[in-house]
């Protein structure tokens, strides 16, 4: 939000929890710029679609909607999962996405204007599999594929993105604890430490780039004391090094396939 006001932009700053909202607005208030704030469930379709008559209300338009509301379960296998944990994180990750789009959409197209809709995804819905968390990744899988299609789908003057971000300091993992009653109510929250995140990512040969410069250093920490105090490392390094081998074996045995292929005439 501040990067748009500082373009220029009149921000709504919409969250669940008021205070939260109000705490962005005055910081955008203190700087000069034009925002209001709003309490939201983006999981209720009547919240969102008062969202979206506040703001042209206020403002006379809109011209881009960031879907950026999430939430997770505390941390825990999918066989563990409840149906309360299903319904709660697809209604706010998922549905709370196609609300946004079910509402501010016909606006959009009734404008005529450019406009644009930012879906926040996760570095999850790229094959980055979430141990602990499958049914967060299952629905940012979901929120890439509805992007894919919608895309497709809307005018010409109507763009959509999806962001796709790495760990951020965020209240994620706490956020079972405001978990509305209809959903199963409040579960205690859990942290996944950052190191364990970490060597995951490593073990799976994946990149873990923490968004948040404050998160990215206690990673950095983290990683580094844990790796200098802990007698892990060997059996770390002998995994590393077996699946480095096999993974050169697998490659090198692709291109002497493809080679001879390719000097047999079999590929045309």
């Amino acid at each position: 939000g501040v990067a748009r006001a500082e373009a220029g932009a009149k921000v709504v700053i919409a969250d669940i929890e008021l205070e939260a909202a109000m705490a962005g607005q005055t910081q955008l208030d203190a700087n000069g710029h034009q925002s209001i704030s709003a309490q939201v469930d983006v999981s209720d379709e009547s919240s969102v679609i008062a969202l979206r008559d506040a703001a042209v209300k206020t403002f006379g338009s809109v011209d881009i909607l960031i879907n950026n509301a999430g939430v997770m379960h505390a941390t825990k296998p999918l066989f563990a999962t409840t149906t309360a944990d299903l319904e709660w994180v697809f209604s706010v990750n998922v549905g709370g996405v196609m609300n946004g789009v079910r509402s501010f959409v016909p606006l959009f197209i009734e404008q005529g204007t450019p406009a644009w809709i930012l879906n926040t995804a996760s570095e999850h819905s790229l094959g980055v599999p979430h141990l602990g968390g499958g049914l967060y990744t299952a629905s940012k899988h979901a929120v890439l594929g509805l992007s894919d299609v919608l895309r497709r789908e809307l005018p010409e003057h109507i763009g959509v993105s999806v962001l796709c971000p790495g760990i951020t300091g965020t209240t994620l993992w706490k956020a079972s604890e405001r978990r509305q009653d209809r959903y199963g109510g409040a579960e205690a929250g859990s942290e996944l430490p950052a190191r364990n995140t970490i060597l995951i990512g490593i073990i799976s040969f994946r990149k873990y780039i923490p968004s948040n410069k404050v998160t990215r250093t206690g990673v950095c920490r983290e990683f580094f004391e844990f790796f200098t105090s802990s007698l892990l490392l060997v059996f770390f390094l002998s995994d590393i090094l077996y699946s480095i081998f096999t993974q050169f074996f697998d490659f090198l045995w692709g291109w002497l396939v493809f080679i001879y292929l390719s000097c047999t005439k079999v590929f045309f």
